[in-house]
């Protein structure tokens, strides 16, 4: 997955599908992860009981996991994977992210917009509008002085 304004076109993340199975007439417990750095699409027909997964390109990578229970194929999957990272506290919390925030007073007001109406809010970033000529690590002393 790219993003479109990057300047180079590596993947700069990806999305790795997994769906979790019970078949219940046997009693037996699967996971199936597709795992593919390029584009993908999943469509699941409730009615036919089947997946469809269609990437565009690159390296794929299908792992399936079986088990006699759901935690011993959750347990099979997470040692796969790794452990999900716990993130910091304050990442679970509200934020508020805009484009348009041109001055520091403009943010200075949204937060007091929250403050006055008990909304809480945790973080409150700010897109490139901070920079001085859109230059990184960098702010305009103009517009956002302070």
């Amino acid at each position: 997955n790219t993003d479109n304004l990057t300047p180079w076109k590596n993947p700069m993340y990806g999305v790795y599908p997994v769906f979790f199975v019970n078949e219940p007439f046997s009693g037996i417990y699967m996971a199936a992860l597709q795992m593919n750095s390029h584009a993908q699409q999943a469509t699941v027909d409730q009615f036919s009981s089947s997946i469809n997964m269609v990437s565009i390109g690159g390296v794929v990578d299908f792992h399936v996991f079986v088990g006699g229970s759901a935690m011993d194929v959750m347990k099979s999957y997470q040692q796969y994977i790794g452990p999900a990272e716990v993130p910091p506290y304050w990442a679970l919390g509200t934020h508020q992210c805009k484009y348009g925030y041109n001055t520091l007073q403009d943010l200075e007001d949204v937060l007091q917009g929250y403050q006055e109406a008990e909304i809480p809010l945790q973080v409150l970033w700010n897109d490139i509008d901070y920079m001085n000529t859109f230059h990184i690590f960098t702010v305009d002393p103009v517009r956002h002085a302070g």
